[in-house]
């Protein structure tokens, strides 16, 4: 088991140092939803690689991602960029005079493990404006309702899709956008 990042490829790396995976579409799915609470560790068909859920080292993994794609192609910006989140989380603060330890722990890991923060950071970059003033970078994450939704309350699905339907219909011009530049990524402004 890898205890650093793992990019799991559609294509072969040439890169010094990274493996490459032969894996389903659907393990390296699995994979990346291996919470180590929640689901068994996923080991690949035909490597007998075994992961678990990345979130700690890299919950939104735009950063791999972007360097990943400026490596592949040198020189040449990003046709398009999707990030999907899993809904907006808003940490817990603590008092540290009367915080038990183990509310401490868990305000830590929400920091750690806040996807959205780092969708912020990616946004204020050059690189993120850039993208997003040419249409094409597209963040959706619900804002409120479903980011403090556990993984272990399945059974508030109807809930999140009550949450979910009012988002899309307000972002509906942005899905549009994203859909075109996904379709035509030479036409992007």
């Amino acid at each position: 088991m890898s205890t650093h990042i793992e990019l799991l490829r559609t294509y072969k790396s040439r890169r010094i140092g990274h493996q490459n995976y032969d894996c389903f579409v659907w393990e390296a799915v699995r994979a990346t939803s291996a919470a180590p609470l929640f689901f068994e560790p996923l080991t690949l068909q035909k490597s007998q690689a075994t992961f678990v859920d990345g979130a700690v080292r890299a919950n939104n993994p735009i950063d791999q991602i972007t360097s990943e794609a400026r490596h592949l192609w040198p020189g040449r910006s990003i046709g398009c960029l999707v990030s999907l989140g899993t809904g907006v989380r808003i940490p817990q603060g603590f008092n540290a005079n009367k915080s038990r330890l183990h509310e401490v722990l868990q305000t830590l890991a929400d920091i750690a493990t806040d996807a959205n923060n780092k969708a912020r950071e990616f946004r204020d970059t050059s690189e993120g404006r850039e993208l997003i003033r040419g249409k094409r970078y597209f963040r959706y994450s619900i804002p409120q309702g479903v980011g403090d939704v556990d993984l272990a309350d399945f059974e508030k699905i109807p809930y999140m899709e009550s949450m979910t339907l009012p988002y899309v219909v307000d972002i509906d011009d942005s899905i549009e956008d994203c859909a075109k530049t996904l379709a035509h990524p030479s036409l992007s402004s």
